[in-house]
């Protein structure tokens, strides 16, 4: 599996490089057909361990969890390197507890309301997130978030490609975690 994912992304980075800053960003398909080939033959077997050719899960069927104190979350689908569900931002009043997905790198889609992420080594950066915006956490980034909503209303979907324990909350902000270790 993970062979195939990165065989997958070396393919879109290296069409990022082949397009550089200046020049259009053309699939990388369009500029290669024998690589389209090639990964036509490798999509036929996915890399997901799927029981059905599409699952779909009902808002009432999510699991509750795994919790961050400010974000809790509902999963929709969780398998060996893929978690998703939505998170709902309940930290009103002050910032959730700071946390990181140590092993998973995370793409998020805004779906209502507004939020703060803070995250940085001293915990001094920060962006907003509005409906419609993605965000891209490379995985071991500390952060915490807090809703800038007063409606109560601030959820977005969440999926995180990667391994072992999807949350741990850790103290305060601080270098991410992954470069810190080597």
């Amino acid at each position: 599996m993970a062979r195939s994912a990165m065989r997958r992304l070396s393919f879109n980075e290296s069409a990022r490089r082949k397009s550089g800053p200046f020049l259009p960003r053309i699939p990388w398909a369009y500029r290669n057909r024998s690589a389209l080939q090639n990964r036509e033959r490798e999509m036929s077997d996915s890399i997901f361990t799927f029981t059905e050719d599409i699952i779909y899960v009902r808002k009432e069927d999510m699991i509750d969890g795994p919790h961050t104190p400010g974000q809790p979350r509902q999963t929709a689908y969780e398998a060996e390197g893929i978690w998703t569900g939505v998170t709902t931002i309940t930290a009103v009043e002050a910032p959730s507890q700071w946390h990181h997905h140590k092993d998973h790198d995370s793409i998020m889609y805004m779906l209502n309301g507004e939020i703060r992420v803070d995250w940085g080594v001293e915990g001094e950066r920060s962006f907003t997130l509005k409906p419609g915006d993605f965000a891209f956490f490379r995985r071991g980034v500390i952060h915490r978030a807090q809703a800038l909503s007063r409606d109560g209303l601030c959820n977005f979907a969440v999926v995180r490609l990667g391994a072992g324990e999807t949350v741990e909350t850790v103290d305060g902000p601080g270098p991410n975690v992954i470069d810190a270790a080597h």
